[in-house]
């Protein structure tokens, strides 16, 4: 396997289970207050905009086009 695509490929995983971490502990109610919700909702937030930037610069990587640019 490619380095680049190893490298995107553990990434990926790894985000993609933060992410579902932080959604159960929040779909479960583990927030403390409003506070800590509007956290852990900035948390996802980060989370889903990691994994886009990885996404396009995997793109770019690779040499797949970006018809937006």
């Amino acid at each position: 396997m490619n380095l680049d695509l190893q490298l995107y490929t553990e990434l990926e995983r790894e985000l993609g289970d933060a992410l579902e971490k932080h959604a159960t502990e929040l779909i479960h109610g583990r927030a403390a207050d409003y506070a800590d919700y509007r956290y852990r909702v900035g948390q996802l937030k980060g989370l889903r905009d990691a994994l886009v930037i990885a996404s396009e610069a995997n793109k770019r990587v690779i040499g797949v086009e970006d018809k937006d640019r």
